[in-house]
């Protein structure tokens, strides 16, 4: 039986990556704003905000496509709005 596999050919996590626990997180290094999406209880979590600080968006969906075509739109990084941490 052949393994299973945890990426597809873009990169982005699978089904069965997903539902093994993996999470698909991106970052940007210069001012902490990321994005991820993980699966949980059969639903599908995009989480959206600055590193250290409390989550900007939170998203739950029950199918996998349109998690990650919201995900896909999420940018890491934006130049309208800048955002500041806080220590």
């Amino acid at each position: 039986m052949p393994l299973p596999k945890f990426r597809t050919k873009k990169g982005e996590l699978t089904l069965a990556g997903l539902a093994c626990g993996y999470v698909d997180r991106h970052i940007q290094k210069n001012n902490g704003i990321y994005k991820q999406l993980w699966m949980e209880h059969e639903h599908f979590h995009v989480m959206y905000g600055v590193e250290g600080q409390k989550c900007l968006l939170w998203e739950v969906f029950d199918d996998l496509d349109t998690a990650r075509k919201f995900f896909n739109k999420l940018k890491t990084h934006e130049k309208k709005r800048h955002f500041k941490r806080t220590k």
